[in-house]
């Protein structure tokens, strides 16, 4: 077999009926190992700006570091998630977000566009009636910081919300205001001044990038003063190794990619191991209905929006056709397919196979216990271990959809056995829980 995996195709029945006694036996830890044992890991994804609602792009984020942190899990890692709440009140996209829910309450707007930010109307004036009584019990509307820190819980809520009818759960929210808040940011600056790295030029510091490979030096401090986002986002992976973590994994979208280089540079800049950073790029997502791309009102990549997106298509549904094609790949996110009841949907194929299993095991068939079947089964806890240290997840998704069209196979052609059935009952849901993806026959294993 490919990729190094054991053959077992060979050995005798009462091999292969050990190997499905030992998985039944193991039940929901059939396909743990400890190969990651002893590490901490921290997975950040999504980490969008609450200053707008999230997008199928912030989705596929989304599902690509829950599994990611599922799959650590499964190999033995101490791994957490964690959603990074950009809301420093320096930021530009947050200060013209508040911008332009001001000139909403201040009554000053006019049709279409608020302001160059880029916000639709009928956004920002829902934002405004939502936060209009918090502010009025703080310093008022016109209070540029009190509007953005409003603005900014609100859409977090919001935000939270979805990620909640997505099925994600983050171990922590951590808010860039608060490292600012605390100081942190501007230590870790002085800590880069001190490291020689950081120079100034034309009234700005500047972190010298270029001396760890990254392809221009990047600016810290502006000429005004005010830290860029490169110093606090190094301040926040400073943090995550202050905190006791071994690897960090960031999930951004493809076009951050340029950010990778110099996040690298300023850490082995501040004395770190850069490659304890490792940052998986996800492609853009179509959202695809009727044969027809359809196209939301939203800026960046992925312009619909993940609550639309989720009144189309259940949530399982969605994180499983975002888990199929590898990180890198453009994906289309067809809301008919989805629906469909037969072998295109990929969900169905899944949701099928444990049916037939549940099926077969209840009725204690004794049909046959297929060698690929056994095979697939063998593999599996290897298989967890390379996905999560290669940070493949879509590996597993291929293993689970693979081992599902053998068993629609099998059921189609002679029957399975009722102990075979049970494995693959429990190999497959664990597979599903390992991906963050629920199962609608949810059965007994």
């Amino acid at each position: 077999m490919a990729g190094g995996e054991t053959d077992i195709s060979y050995r005798s029945d009462t091999v292969v009926s050990d190997l499905l006694s030992e998985i039944i036996t193991q039940g929901v830890s059939y396909g743990r190992g400890d190969g990651m044992r002893g590490r901490r890991v921290l997975v950040e994804f999504v980490s969008a700006n609450p200053n707008g609602p999230l997008t199928i792009g912030h989705g596929r984020g989304g599902a690509l570091g829950d599994a990611l942190a599922g799959a650590a899990r499964f190999a033995g890692a101490d791994a957490r998630s964690e959603f990074y709440v950009n809301d420093a009140t320096n930021s530009r996209q947050m200060t013209r977000f508040a911008q332009a829910v001001n000139a909403r309450l201040s009554a000053k707007s006019d049709s279409g566009y608020l302001d160059d930010g880029g916000y639709p109307e009928e956004y920002v004036a829902r934002v405004a009636e939502a936060v209009a009584s918090r502010l009025a019990q703080s310093a008022g509307a016109q209070d540029l910081r009190a509007t953005l820190m409003a603005s900014a819980a609100f859409v977090r809520e919001e935000q939270e919300a979805v990620l909640r009818q997505f099925g994600l759960h983050f171990d922590n929210w951590f808010s860039e205001a608060d490292l600012h808040g605390k100081g942190v940011v501007a230590h870790t600056v002085r800590r880069l001044r001190d490291s020689g790295f950081a120079f100034e030029q034309g009234g700005a510091l500047w972190l010298r990038s270029t001396a760890f490979g990254d392809e221009d030096d990047r600016t810290l401090v502006r000429a005004d003063g005010t830290p860029t986002y490169l110093a606090g986002d190094l301040a926040y992976h400073a943090d995550k190794f202050t905190r006791g973590y071994d690897i960090l994994i960031d999930v951004w979208s493809a076009d951050h990619a340029g950010y990778v280089g110099r996040t690298r540079a300023g850490l082995a800049a501040l004395g770190y191991d850069p490659t304890r950073l490792k940052v998986v790029l996800h492609g853009s997502v179509r959202f695809i209905r009727d044969g027809a791309e359809v196209r939301g009102d939203l800026s960046g990549a992925g312009g619909v929006s993940l609550e639309d997106a989720l009144e189309d298509i259940p949530a399982s549904t969605v994180r499983l056709m975002f888990l199929r094609a590898p990180a890198e790949a453009p994906i289309d996110l067809d809301a008919n397919l989805a629906r469909r009841a037969d072998r295109s949907n990929p969900a169905w194929r899944i949701q099928e196979a444990l049916r037939l299993c549940a099926k077969a095991k209840i009725a204690e068939g004794t049909g046959a216990s297929s060698d690929t079947i056994t095979d697939s089964l063998a593999v599996f806890p290897e298989l967890v271990r390379r996905a999560a240290e290669s940070l493949w997840p879509h590996h597993i998704t291929d293993w689970a959809l693979d081992l599902s069209d053998r068993i629609l196979i099998l059921a189609a052609t002679g029957g399975l056995s009722s102990k075979s059935a049970h494995a693959v009952q429990i190999a497959l849901t664990n597979a599903l829980d390992l991906l963050g993806v629920s199962r609608e026959n949810d059965t007994d294993v």
